[in-house]
This record gives C-alpha cells, structure tokens and sequence, in this order.
C-alpha cells in the first residue's frame, strides 16, 4: 500500500528480515536453542539486494554484523554444553558469511579439538591462515595459533616476526 508517496504493509504482514535481526539481537540470552527464524540457508542472504538505495546500507550492514555474532554466540553455548557437532555447524555457518572472522575460526578449531580430531582442527587453521595472508598479508593471533600448542605452549613467531619462519611453514611447524 502507498500513501503519500511512502510504502507501508498491513500489520500483519511479516517481515523475516525484521525477525532475523530480533534473533540476532537475542540470541545471546536466549540460551544454545539452534531455532532459527528463518531458513538458515537464508541467514547470509543480502537485505532486498537488487536495491540500490543508501538508505538500506546501514541495515544491511547491521545483519552481517549482527548474525555471526548470534551464531558465535549460539555456538559457544553448545560447545559448552559438550555438543560439538552442532557448535561447528554454526561457527561453520558464520565463517561461511564472514572468511575473515577469526573469532568464528577459534570455534571451529575448539570444535575439532573438542571432538579429538586435531587433523582438522589444523587443516581449518592452515586454510585460516591462508586466507588472511592472501587477503590481509597478516597471520592468525598466536592466540589462535596456540589452541593447537595447549595450554602453557607459546606459538613460535611467523614470517616477518623476530625467528625466521617462511611463509610457507604450516600451523603444526609454528606450534611445536
């Protein structure tokens, strides 16, 4: 419906975008429930892409802001509560949606490692760390690096750090 040369829609009439961002808001609080408010192959999908207005670039931005922080968010919690499984499908989901977001690589690599399998808990770092050298020219944090050392183990320094690593030196080479 048009009214004044602005566009308006019934009350009852929803909007799943609108209910994506409530879930994004929420998520955090509302415990380790994977329910989506839409389908989640849909969670990455641009807000009204063939639209061109300015007007909509600040809610497009706040959704690939805010829905990977609720998966992270969602994710935790289930890593937490042992069901790691289900905790790398969703830190899987928000690094499908943002290639850069460390954060959701450190889930991913808990994940793995959680489950006992460090093969690919390396093999998500080695790709990470591609990644941000292609893109960015930087390596992972030596936080991260040092997920696959354990605890009390520092993370020898990369490339262009003091020690005198390649580039092509892998994560397990880093971390011994």
């Amino acid at each position: 419906m048009s009214a004044g040369g602005h566009l308006a829609q019934a009350s009852s009439v929803g909007v799943d975008a609108r209910r994506l961002l409530d879930w994004a808001t929420t998520a955090a609080a509302e415990g380790p429930s994977p329910e989506f408010p839409v389908d989640p192959d849909d969670l990455g999908r641009d807000l009204l892409p063939s639209w061109d207005d300015p007007w909509l670039d600040v809610h497009r931005e706040r959704l690939r802001v805010l829905v990977p922080e609720a998966l992270e968010a969602r994710a935790l919690g289930r890593l937490a509560d042992g069901a790691a499984a289900e905790a790398l499908w969703l830190a899987l989901r928000a690094h499908q949606l943002d290639p850069l977001r460390e954060s959701a690589v450190r889930i991913l690599v808990s994940g793995h490692l959680a489950q006992g399998n460090r093969g690919a808990a390396v093999r998500v770092l080695r790709r990470h760390r591609a990644v941000l050298r292609a893109e960015l020219g930087v390596d992972p944090s030596p936080d991260l690096l040092g997920l696959l050392a354990g605890p009390g183990h520092r993370p020898r320094p990369a490339s262009g750090q003091t020690g005198g690593h390649t580039a092509a030196q892998t994560p397990r080479q880093i971390t011994r």
